[in-house]
């Protein structure tokens, strides 16, 4: 699977604490590799005020 993410949010992750920091890195190595969302393994949440075609998601 693809991930796409703005250069803010790189920004604002290096700001966390490092355990934070390695927690997205260990949701976005199972996105990777996984064929889709759902097959993945990681829970989320669609959000509302989503534009069709295009998935706002929060990781719980």
């Amino acid at each position: 699977m693809e991930i796409v993410y703005k250069r803010r949010f790189v920004k604002e992750l290096v700001k966390l604490p490092g355990k934070v920091q390695s927690g997205v890195k260990d949701v976005f190595d199972k996105l990777k590799k996984a064929d889709s969302l759902e097959a993945s393994g990681v829970d989320y949440k669609l959000m509302e005020g989503q534009k069709k075609g295009r998935a706002i998601i929060g990781f719980v």
